[in-house]
């Protein structure tokens, strides 16, 4: 379990909490292929997208190796041009429980009912 655990540090650039060895194994083996492969392709992506354009992303982009910590700025940058983000000012609005939820995308982050948050997942919670 120790070598697989390190496998998973080394391939996903985080510690796991999983102590269940089928899910790891399956996870790094997944890993390894979609940094071999590329992941999903641009036509996958799409399709995703048009079949539930309201479902949340559930693969993972390959992430870059670095040494050292991750410099903010860089982060930031990475974080203001993700291309499946709308454009900076998008107001989003969705309907739910008979409430017009609406939140506004900015350069770093979004803003919801005047609150900054850096996720759209944070929002939600």
């Amino acid at each position: 379990m120790s070598e697989l655990a390190q496998k998973y540090r080394d391939v996903f650039d985080t510690p796991t909490r999983s102590r269940n060895k089928k899910y790891l194994q399956s996870h790094v083996a997944w890993r390894i292929q979609e940094l071999a492969e590329g992941g999903l392709s641009p036509r996958a992506i799409t399709r995703i997208e048009q079949l539930a354009p309201q479902a949340p992303p559930r693969w993972r982009r390959p992430v870059a190796k670095h040494d050292g910590a991750a410099d903010p700025a860089v982060t930031a940058a990475k974080r203001a041009h993700d291309p499946r983000l709308p454009a900076e000012g998008t107001t989003l609005t969705r309907l739910y429980d008979g409430v017009e939820h609406q939140v506004t995308v900015l350069a770093s982050g979004f803003s919801y009912q005047g609150v900054h948050y850096r996720s759209l997942s944070k929002i939600a919670a």
